[in-house]
């Protein structure tokens, strides 16, 4: 007797175990695709929701701004007169010895259009303080003025700062469409500008002692490229929050120029034309030109809060 099955029996017994159809059924016919769903697939879920463009083109925002500067100078003692001659630019002075750091009112203000995803963005800030007859509590010498104890002097103080950029938004997300029930969801969204322009800043000190009548003054003028991201955050239709950061750097010969420059603003637009906003800015810098008796430096910043309204159309 064999001992196992032949090929032809394991096909019998494998042919046993199939279902046998009931006499009179019909097997079910497989149908292909409908022309109409070839030409509708199955649509997926977009991946990511960007926002709109924004529904104005120009922005005015016109500021007050409760500034003051802080830092570090050196006066040319060239620029000015004093007794005997000088070899280098004398001591670097801190603002406050200049009795220059209480903050004042400036005038601020940025102006925006939009173009789609371009931003096209101009922005001015100043501030400025006159000292007639001030007493200083310290010795110092910058430039050609040596300064005692007690000693009355005058300062002028005059900074500006202006900046040009165009921005491109490289990302928007648009919270409520990507939210489950847009129709429940708070009207929220960012976008993300990156942005390339240029920096100019002017500064203009003149010192001089109410004894001797020496004096030390400067004019100079900076210019430097940027580049930097905006951040744009809206809570609400009416509430909003902005970041921007630039920074910037310029270097030739004896002459240079490096700054960084924060802001956070807060608006609230109860109509689209029309808002207020409030806010902080910082720019931080080192500015310097030449050398020896004829150099000026000037490491620092100006900084403090802001208000205004904005105006869209």
């Amino acid at each position: 007797m064999a001992s196992g099955l032949s090929i032809g029996q394991l096909a019998a017994v494998a042919a046993a175990c199939l279902p046998i159809p009931a006499e009179g059924a019909t097997q079910p016919d497989v149908q292909p695709p409908s022309e109409s769903a070839q030409a509708n697939p199955v649509q997926l879920p977009p991946r990511d929701f960007p926002l709109p463009p924004p529904e104005w083109k120009v922005s005015l925002s016109p500021r007050l701004w409760w500034t003051s500067p802080s830092g570090e100078l050196k006066l040319p003692a060239a620029s000015g007169t004093g007794p005997g001659a000088f070899t280098d630019s004398g001591d670097s002075v801190d603002i406050s010895q200049l009795n220059l750091d209480t903050p004042r009112l400036s005038p601020a203000g940025e102006l925006h259009i939009a173009a789609g995803r371009w931003r096209f963005a101009f922005s001015a800030g100043a501030f400025s303080l006159d000292r007639e007859a001030t007493i200083a509590d310290s010795a110092f010498r910058a430039g050609s003025v040596e300064i005692s104890p007690g000693e009355q002097m005058s300062v002028r103080f005059d900074y500006s700062v202006f900046e040009a950029t165009a921005g491109y938004q490289v990302y928007s997300w648009d919270f409520d469409s990507a939210s489950r029930s847009p129709a429940n969801a708070a009207d929220t969204g960012m976008r993300l500008i990156a942005l390339g322009g240029v920096r100019l800043h002017d500064v203009d000190i003149d010192l001089r002692s109410r004894d001797d009548r020496s004096s030390a003054s400067t004019d100079q003028t900076f210019l430097e490229p940027i580049g930097g991201i905006r951040a744009e955050f809206a809570l609400t239709q009416q509430f909003a929050i902005e970041l921007q950061a630039t920074g910037g750097a310029w270097i030739e010969s004896d002459r240079s120029v490096y700054s960084l420059d924060l802001c956070v603003v807060v608006r609230w637009m109860p109509t689209p034309g029309i808002g207020v906003e409030f806010g902080w800015r910082q720019i931080a810098f080192s500015l310097s030109d030449g050398d020896g008796a004829g150099e000026f430096e000037y490491f620092g910043a100006i900084a403090g809060v802001f208000a205004g309204i904005t105006i869209r159309f």
